[in-house]
C-alpha cells in the first residue's frame, strides 16, 4: 500500500512539474506573440503616419497577418472611389429580388436603396438619379444603375465588342444567343489583360485582381438565373456595354453590335451642313416628282461599301419597351417614306443620319446613354456593411 501511495504521488508531482513548464512556456509564448503583434501594429501605424504627414497616397496594399506586417509589391490599392465588390453584390441582391427581369417602377427605387444601404439617403439624390434612369413608362432599368456604380472599367471599342461577340458564337456552337458560365469564362473579354483604358475616372486604372472580380460579377449581373444552370444572353449583356456618355454614339455602337458590322456616322459639321440645306430646300420649293426619283437614286447608288440598315434592325436596337418600341416605329416608317423606302428597304446609315427626325430618334434613345452615378452610390453605401468591415480588420489584427 505504502508503495502504491509512494509513487502516485511521484506521479502527480511530474504532472504538476510538467503542467508548470507547460503554463510558463505558454506564457512565455502568448507575451512574444503580444509582442510581434505590437511591433507589427506599430510598424503599420509609422507608414500610415508617415504617408498622412507627406500627403502622399499609398502605392501598395498594407497587409497585417497575424504577427506580421508587410506591403504588396504586386497589388495596388483598389480605388478609393469605387464601390466594393460586396458592395455591388449587395445592390444586385435587394434589386434581383425586387425584380428579376431588371425592370422596377422608378417610384420603389428610394425604397430599395434604403432597404440594401440601411442608411439614410438624401431625399434630393434619389430624384435625380431617377431621372436620368427613368423612361417613359416609368420604369428604370436596375443593370444600368449597377453597371454604372460598378465603375470604373474599361471601355471597349466597337472593334472590340464585336471581336467578344464572335468569341461568344465560337462557344456558343448551336448559336442559341446563349452560353453558360463556364463557356462565358472561356471567352477572352476586352479587359483580360487590363491594359485598355477605364471609363470613369481613367487616372484609377482598376487591377488585375477587381478586373477578375468584375468579370465574375457581369455574368452574375447579366445572367438567366431562372435557368439551371445559369445562362448569359451574350448579345443583350455586350448591348449595355455598347452604352456611351451620348446617347447617339451608344445608339450607333449598339447598331453595330446589331448588325455585326461597324457603322461609321458622319461627323457632327457634316450633319449641321445637311440640315442647313435640308431647310433651306424645303423653304424654297417642294421637290418635283423627277427630283424625287433621283433622290432615291442617289440614295441607292450610295457606295456598297457603307454600311446600310433597314427598319426591323433599327427596332432591335431602339429598345424592349411594347408603347416606346410602336412609336419609333411610326417615325420610322415616315421617315424611310421620306427618303422613298419601305419596310423591307435599307438605306445608307450615313444618308439616314442627315434627316432631322432619325437624328432627334437617337438622341431621345436613352437606354444607350452610360449614365455616371456611382459617386452618389459611394456616398449612398458609405455606411454599409462598416460594422462587418471593421471586424473584419480587428479580427486580422489579433
Amino acid at each position: 500500500m505504502a508503495l502504491v501511495r509512494g509513487h502516485s504521488v511521484a506521479l502527480v508531482s511530474l504532472l504538476q512539474r510538467r503542467a508548470q513548464e507547460t503554463t510558463g512556456r505558454m506564457q512565455q509564448w502568448l507575451e512574444e506573440h503580444y509582442q510581434a503583434e505590437m511591433k507589427s501594429i506599430d510598424q503599420l501605424s509609422e507608414v500610415v503616419r508617415y504617408h498622412i504627414e507627406s500627403a502622399e497616397h499609398l502605392k501598395n496594399e498594407m497587409v497585417l497577418r497575424g504577427t506580421k506586417f508587410f506591403l504588396m509589391d504586386v497589388c495596388r490599392v483598389e480605388n478609393p472611389t469605387a464601390l466594393r465588390i460586396i458592395q455591388l453584390e449587395c445592390l444586385y441582391q435587394g434589386f434581383h429580388l425586387v425584380s428579376q427581369s431588371g425592370v422596377m417602377p422608378s417610384s420603389g427605387l428610394y425604397k430599395v436603396l434604403g432597404e440594401i444601404t440601411s442608411v439614410h439617403i438624401e431625399n434630393s439624390k434619389v430624384p435625380y438619379i431617377e431621372s436620368l434612369l427613368r423612361d417613359k413608362s416609368e420604369h428604370i432599368d436596375w443593370r444600368r444603375l449597377l453597371l454604372s456604380a460598378a465603375l470604373p472599367w474599361p471601355s471597349p471599342s466597337v472593334p472590340q465588342l464585336l471581336a467578344v461577340l464572335e468569341g461568344f458564337k465560337a462557344v456558343d456552337s448551336d448559336l442559341t444567343g446563349y452560353v453558360s458560365e463556364d463557356q462565358y469564362l472561356q471567352v477572352e473579354l476586352w479587359f483580360s489583360d487590363g491594359t485598355e483604358d477605364a471609363q470613369g475616372d481613367s487616372s484609377e486604372m482598376p487591377s488585375s485582381k477587381r478586373l477578375a472580380e468584375l468579370r465574375k460579377f457581369f455574368f452574375k449581373l447579366f445572367a438567366d438565373h431562372s435557368s439551371l444552370p445559369s445562362r448569359l444572353h451574350y448579345e443583350t449583356m455586350l448591348r449595355y456595354f455598347a452604352a456611351d456618355p451620348d446617347p447617339r454614339e451608344g445608339f450607333i455602337r449598339a447598331l453595330s453590335l446589331g448588325l455585326g458590322k461597324q457603322v461609321k456616322s458622319p461627323s457632327q459639321d457634316q450633319l449641321v451642313q445637311s440640315m442647313t440645306s435640308m431647310e433651306e430646300e424645303v423653304e424654297t420649293s417642294e421637290l418635283s416628282a423627277d427630283n424625287q426619283e433621283e433622290k432615291a437614286l442617289d440614295v441607292s447608288s450610295t457606295s456598297s461599301a457603307e454600311q446600310e440598315v433597314s427598319i426591323p434592325a433599327l427596332l432591335a436596337v431602339i429598345g424592349r419597351k411594347v408603347p416606346e418600341t410602336s412609336q419609333s416605329q411610326e417615325e420610322l416608317v415616315q421617315i424611310f417614306a421620306e427618303l422613298n423606302c419601305g419596310w423591307e428597304d435599307s438605306i445608307p446609315f450615313s444618308v439616314l443620319c442627315q434627316h432631322p427626325a432619325f437624328q432627334a430618334l437617337m438622341k431621345k434613345s436613352t437606354q444607350h446613354q452610360l449614365i455616371d452615378i456611382h459617386d452618389l452610390l459611394l456616398c449612398c453605401l458609405d455606411g454599409t456593411d462598416e460594422e462587418e468591415q471593421d471586424e473584419s480588420d480587428s479580427a486580422t489584427s489579433l
